[in-house]
This record gives structure tokens, C-alpha cells and sequence, in this order.
């Protein structure tokens, strides 16, 4: 199953800045590079650290030094970079940091009159002895702990020597391999028959859309087959890095996500188009392509209140947006269906709930994007025992007070619905 998070942010100031945004847009990690002086490893607080991983429901992945060069001929350049990431192995260990992820450097080099010459190339026996005494030290500290340092093909692995080398690290099982779509994209896929060839050490995923060889596009910005990479993605269960480098351009490419996810659920589902006056145009729109100009579907929130005054809730599973989210019950009408009729449709498929219709009313109505929303509120004297949960669209259900809702939502832990304030309002 993809788990999908964001980078370190040059616009966010702070660790809880960027864990709050992680979890605001439904992101699962927080990838700390430790290339920007905050996430130095003397400067990383495990407590802290441990604190806000808690507080706001994620974990962490890291992106060691991109200057790491841990088989530098400078023997004292060397040690300290084999000391950094024994370091950050120990900070992993008791953080529960799955992935670590590196770049391969590929050195200095002399300019020939007719070619360039690496000196690792040049010295390969070298490079390799010190390579693998890196390998080896690390595959001890790492032990059992399921830690794994992924290689990226950031640069690509076109000379030779990079590729021995790759592959002498993955001989050891605490090394696994990242694959950064934009960046290979960018040199005409020309690792991709490398990184396919071992694909069983595929683990990690830097994803960004691509035009050309412009990279760090948000998702959808670019021309690149986007679904076929979180196919691959799926097949080998990787972490995903949304890696932008704004939080515009993560803003957006969650939001991509989020219809891609919603998308696998019902790929052939087709909704009525409305106008921006909500009246039908007789056309259907494929569920997960994009509406364009004044097109709109419809959507509804059905929320259930018994007569203690608790609402139900249903935890979104953990293959859609909002991963393990609370929130109503709810989703877009499909061809043909009225507001009501989709309202009731909802809950019976993601609860097992068949409420008689004239429990319900429309309490609120809005328009957002290209949809419009009812939220519906059903009176029901429903026992938790009744509530049959749908595979694949929920995992949990639980009774709420208003003031539980809200503290969820301060929490991070309810699907942000931007009229919650007036619901509960209207709800007391």
C-alpha cells in the first residue's frame, strides 16, 4: 500500500509548521533533509521529535546530505560522513524511521582534451574497497530494525562505475533502492531499464511531475504518465515523496493525489454535469478526469444524529485521500441520482444503514471547485452494532458529541469540512 508524504519546505520555519501542513493535507510523512541546517543531526531532538510524530499522527523519512560521500579518498572526509550515517541510523532506530535516502555521488573529474575522466572510474578498486567498509558498518548498526538506505538515481547511473557500484550496496538487505521519476524523466528514462532490472529493491519514490527537462512541477503541471509510476508504486507497496518545492505546488499534487485515490475506487462511475446555476446539461462527466470550465457535479454529506445527541463517524481507509480520517459519510451522486437518493445510497453502501427519507433535510448548501454539496442531516436511533462498514472505503465507525467532533478537528484527525463551525452551531 503507497504511503505518501512531503519534503522539507525552504517556505516553513519549523518542524510543527510542516507536521501540521502534513497532516492538513492528509499526508502520512514528513522526508527531513538534512541538508538544511535545522535538520542537522546534532540539531535533531529525538524527544521533540517524538513529540510532534505523536501530536499530529505521522512518521518520518530522512534525505541524508546530498555532499554524503562516504568513500571519499580524503580518509578524514570519509570518516565523518560514515560517522553522520551511523549517527542518523541510531536517530532512525528510536524514531521509527523506515527510509533513508542517499544520493551517489559521482565525484571529481579531469577534463581531456576529447572526454572527462572520473577519478572514481579511474580508481574503482579504491572506490569500491571503501564503499563496501561504508556497506558493511552500516548492515551492522541497522541490524534487525527493518531500517532501509534507498539509492537514488537523482544523477543517473549512466557510467559504469556508479552501477557496480549500486549494485555492491544492495548486496546488503539494509539497502533498498529510490526512484525519482522526474529526475530520470528529465534524461529521456534512460535508468529506468536500471532500476527495473531491480525493481524487488524498490522501496522508496520521489514523485514530481516533468515538461521536458524542467522538474519539481506539482502533480498535473507536467506531461508525464503519472499513473503509471503509482502503479509501480502500488505493485512494490513505496513510500512516495510529493516532491515540490512549494506549498502551492504541494497543495496541488495532494489534491491530485486525492482524486487518483478516489478514482481507483470506482474508475467507471459517471456523474451528471451541472451548470453554475445547478440546473442539469444532460451530459455525464468519468469520475477522476478533470471538469473544466463552468461543469459541475454533485456531492453530499450525510451526517447521522441520534437522539443523545452523538453523530456517527466512519474512519476513511487507508488506500484513499484522508488516509484513516474521521468524518460523515458522503461522496458525489452518480448519473441520474437526486441529492436524496445519493444521501441514502451512501450510507447504506458505507455503513449498512437504511434510514427511512423522512428523517432527512438539507441543513446546508454550498458551491466549491466544480461541485456543489448538500450536507444532509438524518435523524436515526442507529445501534453501533448495525453499522457495516464497506472494504476499501472505511475501517472504523464511532458515536460523537459536537464538542468530540471539534476537538477531533483541533486535533487534525476529522476531514477538514469548511463549514464544520456553522454545522455545530446549528446542530446546538
Amino acid at each position: 500500500m503507497i504511503s505518501f508524504g512531503m519534503p522539507t519546505l525552504i517556505e516553513l520555519n519549523s518542524l510543527e509548521e510542516s507536521a501540521a501542513l502534513c497532516r492538513e493535507l492528509g499526508l502520512k510523512f514528513i522526508e527531513l533533509n538534512m541538508s538544511f541546517p535545522q535538520n542537522q543531526l546534532e540539531k535533531l531532538d529525538v524527544d521533540e521529535l517524538l513529540r510532534i510524530k505523536e501530536k499530529y499522527g505521522i512518521f518520518y523519512t530522512v534525505h541524508l546530505d546530498e555532499e554524503l560521500n562516504p568513500y571519499s579518498l580524503n580518509t578524514g572526509v570519509r570518516q565523518a560522513y560514515v560517522e553522520n550515517v551511523l549517527g542518523t541510523v541510531e536517530l532512525a532506530r528510536k524514531l521509527g524511521i523506515p527510509t533513508l535516502n542517499m544520493h551517489m555521488l559521482r565525484g571529481i573529474y579531469c577534463t581531456l582534451p576529447t572526454k572527462r575522466v572520473y577519478i572514481y572510474e579511474e580508481n574503482e578498486p579504491v572506490y569500491r574497497e571503501y564503499l563496501r567498509q561504508f556497506r558493511d558498518r552500516v548492515t551492522e548498526a541497522i541490524g534487525d530494525s527493518g531500517v532501509k538506505i534507498c539509492v537514488e538515481n537523482t544523477d543517473g547511473f549512466d557510467l559504469p562505475f556508479l552501477l557496480h557500484g549500486l549494485d555492491l550496496l544492495l548486496e546488503s538487505p539494509a539497502f533498498a533502492m529510490t526512484y525519482d521519476i522526474g529526475h530520470d524523466y528529465a534524461i529521456n528514462c534512460a535508468d529506468k531499464p536500471i532500476i527495473m532490472e531491480r525493481s524487488g529493491h524498490l522501496r522508496h519514490m520521489h514523485m514530481h511531475d516533468a515538461l521536458g527537462t524542467q522538474v519539481h512541477l506539482a502533480l498535473g503541471d507536467g506531461e508525464m504518465d503519472l499513473e503509471h509510476y503509482l502503479r509501480l508504486a502500488a505493485e512494490h507497496d513505496c513510500r512516495v515523496v510529493l516532491e515540490t518545492k512549494t506549498v502551492a505546488a504541494l497543495r496541488q499534487s495532494a489534491r491530485w493525489v486525492n482524486k487518483w485515490l478516489n478514482m481507483q475506487s470506482s474508475p467507471d462511475e459517471l456523474w451528471d454535469v451541472y451548470d453554475e446555476n445547478r440546473r442539469l446539461t444532460g451530459r455525464t462527466h468519468r469520475r477522476g478526469d478533470m471538469l473544466e470550465g463552468q461543469d459541475y457535479h454533485l456531492v453530499v454529506h450525510a451526517w447521522v444524529r441520534r437522539s443523545d445527541g452523538r453523530f456517527l463517524l466512519t474512519k476513511r481507509a487507508p488506500n484513499k485521500g484522508w488516509p484513516n480520517m474521521w468524518e460523515c459519510t458522503g461522496g458525489s451522486a452518480v448519473a441520474g441520482e437526486g441529492s436524496l437518493t445519493a444521501a441514502l445510497r451512501e450510507l447504506r453502501e458505507e455503513t449498512g444503514l437504511v434510514i427511512p427519507p423522512e428523517r432527512g433535510r438539507v441543513v446546508h448548501s454550498f458551491r466549491k471547485d466544480h461541485y456543489f454539496c448538500d450536507v444532509w442531516l438524518f435523524e436515526d436511533d442507529f445501534q453501533p452494532e448495525e453499522i457495516r462498514l464497506l472494504e476499501n472505503e472505511t475501517c472504523g465507525a464511532m458515536c460523537a458529541t459536537a464538542e468530540e467532533i471539534l476537538r477531533l478537528r483541533r486535533d487534525g484527525l476529522l476531514v477538514p469540512y469548511g463549514y464544520m463551525d456553522d454545522f455545530i452551531r446549528l446542530m446546538q
